[in-house]
């Protein structure tokens, strides 16, 4: 049981890095995007 478990845990790691991976792209895309959007907003302010 140990032995499965401990398999496991790799193969979840490398699964967690893939993940992370794809939304990071999308958080930094968003992120650059917003930053722009909210520098007009103040100015208007």
């Amino acid at each position: 049981m140990d032995e499965k478990n401990l398999k496991h845990t790799p193969s979840t790691d490398a699964d967690s890095q893939k993940n992370t991976s794809k939304p990071a792209e999308s958080v930094e895309l968003g992120g650059e995007e917003l930053e722009p959007r909210i520098a007009p907003m103040t100015f208007n302010g």
